[in-house]
């Protein structure tokens, strides 16, 4: 991709992003074992809230990184990534403050699914030549990998939740 001028994101900025996000990455997971949640709730409000905190100062950050970022092609994704993890994050903790346990684990799902953007992008620069063979051109190749990883595996989870029986 392209850089734009000069990066106005200092490494301390990407730096406290990492450090809040890797927690959440590597917690969440305790947060949809069900053993965990019914023997040691909580345990699961302890993690929850250290997901929550944590997911929102990364996706502040996201959101900052985005906007400031260098290539033009990435700020509006990086930015509206950030905006739905924040929203998603606070939808599930005000959900799940409120006792409407299947609204909040709906919303913690969608929130665990954009804080795995990252993955989901290494995963499609891995396969980018099978994945997006079609787009010739490398700025737009990028720009369209960005999209997708966090907009596919979104739907994918939206057609789970809403439209698949449990």
């Amino acid at each position: 991709m392209q850089l734009v001028g000069k990066n106005p994101i200092g490494p301390a900025w990407y730096y406290v992003h990492a450090l809040f996000a890797l927690p959440v990455l590597l917690g969440a997971p305790l947060q949809f074992v069900s053993n965990l949640r019914a023997r040691l709730p909580a345990v699961h409000r302890v993690v929850g809230r250290a997901y929550v905190f944590g997911a929102t100062v990364a996706a502040v950050t996201a959101i900052y990184m985005g906007t400031a970022g260098p290539y033009e092609g990435s700020r509006l994704s990086i930015a509206l990534t950030g905006l739905l993890w924040l929203f998603f994050t606070l939808s599930a903790w005000r959900h799940a403050v409120a006792r409407r346990f299947s609204v909040h684990r709906a919303f913690m799902v969608r929130s665990y699914t954009m804080a795995l953007v990252l993955v989901w992008l290494r995963l499609m620069y891995d396969f980018q030549d099978q994945l997006f063979f079609f787009v010739k051109n490398e700025d737009l190749r990028d720009a369209t990998r960005e999209w997708a990883s966090w907009v596919v595996p979104l739907l994918v989870v939206e057609f789970w939740l809403s439209w698949l029986p449990r």
